[in-house]
């Protein structure tokens, strides 16, 4: 994630609002279609209720949003607050009344039966549809998985903007002690110096673990389009991108030649400054 978190959020509530108008009119259909009193009817009519409340909320919120998005005194997330707290209800409702009785019939399973994009285009349209109940199309509950994963995804970029901001403030927190200890005479020089080595190493190895397990998790790779349990080259692109600042500072602060260059770099500012 880069970028304004709320930003990113709302593409993904972007995302929500059309997988709620695709939902709604297929289970509409299911309900029109449906005999009176039946299962599925009443399934299909509690969820599109529960869709239809919340998607009302949602274009309260994008109304909001629309209007001060870029005012930083628009403090107030209450609509942001009531759409969450609806698309909580309405994906419960969707698992309970739907999802669940669907998927308990499936007899295939998702991680066995897996196959490559290759062999996926050779099967027959229809195979998509084989895991569902023949009393149900296999349209609504596409929309409804999705609406569901989406959800699940909302909750997961939240964690990863999380982790970006304690991943950045540590670094920032790095590289101004480096800088500090560079800029002045601190004794004893040789024992700080090891200390801020064996800093570094430390969440280096914290920071490249969490992230090397988080771009093999299979589930996170299919959301991204990567390949599960592989670390590629952007994987490490990203990675030196982050650790350049803090390995300079810490190259500056053992061999002192380097940070002459680097203050000679930035006195012109500085002196700018005053």
């Amino acid at each position: 994630m880069s970028g304004n978190v709320l930003e990113v959020r709302y593409k993904v509530i972007s995302r929500q609002m059309e997988s709620m108008n695709h939902a709604i009119a297929a289970l509409q259909e299911v309900a029109n279609s449906k005999p009176p009193n039946s299962p599925e009817k009443q399934a299909a009519e509690t969820c599109v209720k529960s869709l239809s409340d919340t998607l009302s909320k949602g274009f309260a919120f994008a109304a909001w949003y629309s209007k001060g998005y870029t005012d930083h005194r628009a403090k107030d997330l209450t609509a942001f607050l009531n759409f969450q707290t609806s698309v909580a209800t309405a994906t419960g409702s969707l698992l309970t009344n739907l999802l669940i009785p669907t998927w308990i019939t499936e007899k295939h399973s998702l991680l066995m039966s897996f196959k490559a994009p290759k062999d996926r285009k050779e099967e027959k349209e229809d195979d998509a549809s084989s895991d569902v109940p023949t009393n149900l199309p296999a349209e609504p509950i596409r929309n409804a998985e999705e609406f569901v994963c989406l959800t699940y995804l909302a909750f997961i970029q939240n964690i990863l903007g999380r982790l970006r901001t304690h991943v950045m403030s540590v670094l920032a927190l790095f590289l101004a002690l480096t800088l500090c200890l560079s800029s002045y005479p601190f004794d004893p020089r040789q024992t700080l110096s090891a200390i801020l080595v064996v800093l570094f190493v430390g969440l280096g190895a914290v920071i490249v673990k969490v992230y090397a397990e988080m771009h093999r998790d299979a589930t996170l790779s299919h959301v991204t389009n990567t390949t599960p349990g592989e670390l590629g080259s952007e994987f490490w692109l990203k990675l030196f991108t982050f650790g350049f600042a803090p390995i300079l500072g810490l190259l500056a602060r053992i061999f002192p030649g380097i940070g002459d260059v680097v203050f000679s770099w930035i006195q012109p500012s500085i002196s700018s400054l005053r």
